[in-house]
């Protein structure tokens, strides 16, 4: 038997009417088990430079440093005391508190 004849049985049989719908199938279930699997590949994987760059690799040491800054999952704020009249003394003790979460520049 030729290749080509080879082939074209695989194709017609795989192709075929019941056949068709169980390699349907197989994916299916072969999807229905990679899924959930694939879902938990993001807490394990390792993207950052860091990772496998030397520690002596300009990159590495620009992500080191900012580390030091702060990030993305903080916000700039202003904070501002206002009272008619201007703020009391017990208004100022109240506030007092507050300084040293806030830091000042």
């Amino acid at each position: 038997m030729r290749v080509t004849g080879l082939l074209d049985r695989l194709g017609r049989l795989v192709s075929g009417r019941r056949t068709a719908w169980l390699v349907l199938a197989g994916w299916v279930a072969a999807l229905a088990v990679a899924g959930p699997l694939a879902a938990g590949l993001g807490s394990v994987q390792r993207n950052q430079p860091v990772n496998y760059l030397s520690s002596a690799a300009p990159s590495t040491q620009v992500l080191k440093l900012l580390s030091g800054f702060p990030g993305g999952n903080r916000s700039a704020a202003v904070v501002v005391y206002a009272h008619p009249g201007g703020l009391t003394g017990a208004d100022r003790t109240r506030i007092a508190p507050t300084g040293p979460r806030c830091p000042r520049r």
